[in-house]
């Protein structure tokens, strides 16, 4: 009897590492995707944004030229 209990607990004990282990390499691929789709989102907002400001600081230069 003794014996089927500490079966049963260690099974259990097994059981749930595994379940830990899937949960923490779950959060680590949501992790990777969230940080991934933010560095898309800023090479985005980089690649529109610079010619932007190439632009603007050129219109800005042309006004001011005179001076």
């Amino acid at each position: 009897m003794l014996s089927l209990y500490y079966v049963l607990l260690n099974h259990i004990k097994k059981s749930f590492l595994e379940l830990t282990n899937e949960i923490s390499t779950l959060f680590k691929k949501i992790f990777c995707v969230i940080i991934t789709f933010i560095k898309i989102i800023f090479f985005i907002l980089i690649l529109f944004l610079y010619p932007i400001i190439i632009i603007i600081s050129f219109i800005i230069f042309l006004l001011f030229e005179d001076y």
